[in-house]
């Protein structure tokens, strides 16, 4: 909440995998997220200061104000470069939870069948992110990766040639997007 505060274009790749507010365990960031995804809908600008006046007139669940819940989300953020760690770790710390939920009221419930099936539901929907539409099946990544090394064998390029024929025939040339050239230790890199 913190970083989406500090960096309010990030509350978009947070709302792609916090779907729900209830993956928060405590009720004041339920209500903090809650009001943030409100605002991205209606294109209001995310900030401390603008989250904190459309969070007034909600009562807070610890009783301190607003001001001072949203302020201290902010305190220990240093970076958004694990952003998405984070909120992989919230999803799993709400999985985790809604299982001992399960385990600890299996004894009260009418039906455990039924109540599996809920708990299953609910878990595919804590990991429906709205995101995955970039990740391949492995299979479908080696055939791919099959077909791309035949073409370069038969000198077919993608890129544009750098002259090292060797390093060419292997890529089939530089593309766009960041390359990494490595060795090991001792092997002439300079």
């Amino acid at each position: 909440l913190g970083i989406c505060l500090l960096e309010p274009s990030k509350i978009l790749d947070v709302s792609q995998t916090l779907q729900t507010e209830n993956v928060f365990y405590y009720d004041e960031n339920k209500i903090i997220y809650k009001k943030m995804l409100e605002m991205q809908e209606k294109f209001i600008p995310i900030d401390i200061i603008l989250v904190t006046k459309e969070l007034s007139t909600t009562p807070s669940p610890t009783g301190n104000r607003w001001s001072y819940e949203v302020t201290m989300k902010t305190k220990d953020v240093v970076t958004s470069s694990h952003l998405k760690f984070w909120c992989m770790a919230l999803v799993e710390m709400h999985i985790k939870r809604m299982q001992l939920d399960f385990q600890t009221s299996i004894t009260k419930i009418d039906d455990p069948l039924e109540a599996g099936i809920e708990l299953d539901k609910n878990i595919k929907s804590a990991l429906n992110f709205k995101n995955n539409t970039d990740w391949v099946n492995l299979s479908t990544a080696l055939v791919s990766l099959k077909n791309r090394r035949t073409e370069i064998a038969n000198g077919v390029t993608f890129g544009v040639n750098t002259g090292f024929n060797y390093f060419d025939e292997v890529t089939g040339g530089l593309q766009t997007g960041l390359h990494v050239i490595c060795a090991r230790p001792g092997m002439g890199k300079t």
